[in-house]
């Protein structure tokens, strides 16, 4: 599941902080090369028992966006996602 929330700190077993785990910023990245990152990202999550991951990927043109939104509504990781809180945005 993708979520906006602050995410807890804690230490799993794989030695990352949960924020390390739940959170990949992709701003400023070409679509492909955001995709992969992301791609990545929500396999070391899943695999890591995350329960969600927050992407930060910038407001820019919306084609950034555009491009996560369609892979992530046919990806077999996610539950469901939704877009961040306006209030946050920009707090990273």
């Amino acid at each position: 599941m993708l979520s906006s929330s602050s995410p807890s700190r804690f230490t799993s077993g794989g030695g990352l902080g949960l924020d390390e785990q739940t959170v990949v910023d992709v701003r400023g990245k070409a679509s492909d090369e955001a995709l992969d990152e992301v791609v990545a990202a929500l396999d070391r999550a899943t695999l890591a028992g995350a329960p969600f991951l927050r992407i930060i990927h910038g407001h820019g043109t919306g084609k950034l966006k555009a491009s996560l939104r369609d892979y992530l509504k046919d990806s077999p990781y996610v539950a469901e996602f939704r877009a961040g809180d306006r209030e946050k945005a920009g707090m990273e």
